[in-house]
């Protein structure tokens, strides 16, 4: 098992959800927004991927996409 994260830590300022100048609400409102990511694990001998992730606004985080 491992974790997904962003290239760039969120700190607790950029998921305060009721903060419009929040990171995470800047990028819920941009479609575009693709947060990079930190190097995956080699991934070559596994048959079966479940990925579990928070509901941001009744939806996937946009790291998922």
């Amino acid at each position: 098992m491992f974790e997904i994260r962003a290239s760039e830590p969120y700190t607790s300022a950029d998921v305060c959800w009721w903060n419009p100048w929040s990171r995470c609400v800047k990028e819920h409102k941009d479609e575009t927004c693709r947060p990079e990511i930190e190097a995956l694990p080699n991934l070559s001998g596994v048959d079966e991927i479940w990925i579990g992730y928070p509901i941001w606004w009744y939806t996937h985080p946009h790291i998922i996409l």
